[in-house]
């Protein structure tokens, strides 16, 4: 479901980060939730990104669908997935963001 919802958003990373908390949102209306560094967390994921240098590397463990790593994108990121649903949703996410 998230992930046929994300790609019908437009392929930009901003898009596709507000498609992935407007999903979260709209569980919560059935006592569920999409566990997504969203909101005061995303802020922090871009504060540190703001003073990691361009290009740099970032090693992310756990991916789950791919929007930490979209925060993280302002250098290159290798994430390290053990669920494979997980890592094929979240590559998925991350080719539609470019």
């Amino acid at each position: 479901m998230l992930l046929q919802h994300v790609l019908r958003q437009e392929a930009s990373q901003l898009s596709v980060c507000e498609a992935m908390e407007s999903f979260g949102r709209g569980l919560q209306v059935s006592s569920k939730w999409l566990k997504i560094a969203g909101g005061a967390k995303a802020e922090v994921l871009q504060s540190a990104m703001a003073i990691t240098p361009a290009g740099g590397l970032t090693l992310e463990l756990g991916s789950y669908c791919g929007f930490s790593a979209l925060h993280l994108a302002r250098s290159r990121v290798v994430t390290i997935e053990a669920d494979l649903g997980h890592a094929l949703i979240a590559q998925k996410v991350i080719e539609h963001a470019k």
